[in-house]
């Protein structure tokens, strides 16, 4: 990659009004984190689950009493209270990101991967 094609590439936020653009090597989507709306994940676990909110509140209270060692998604999946796909599930909702069970190889680029430090693989 050369100096001139970096500089070529389109950018991923325009300016400071928050565009976002899409970078070229990709087909997600671009999500501009300032606009999300902020909902905690154990909303979206009673909202989404059969978590109820006296549950959460429980595990909450748990948790804070521990010292918050564990997270709340570690402490529900350890209670059996939800399953980990349903707090993956809900981190991507409350991220504004896509979900995927099983990633699309078809769709990832062979050069990204290619230009990726063994650190990361």
């Amino acid at each position: 990659m050369t100096k001139d094609s970096v500089e070529n590439d389109p950018p991923i936020i325009d300016d400071l009004s928050g565009d976002v653009g899409k970078p070229s090597w990709t087909r997600l989507p671009a999500t501009d984190f300032r606009n999300l709306e902020h909902r905690t994940l154990g909303q979206i676990l009673v909202e989404s689950t059969d978590l109820s909110e006296e549950e959460l509140r429980n595990v909450l209270s748990e948790q804070q009493s521990s010292g918050g060692e564990k997270k709340l998604g570690e402490l529900l999946i350890e209670k059996d209270m939800v399953k980990e796909d349903q707090i993956l599930k809900a981190l991507a909702l409350q991220l504004d990101l896509p979900y995927y069970e099983r990633l699309p190889i078809d769709d990832i680029d062979p050069e990204l991967v290619d230009s990726l430090p063994i650190q990361f693989c």
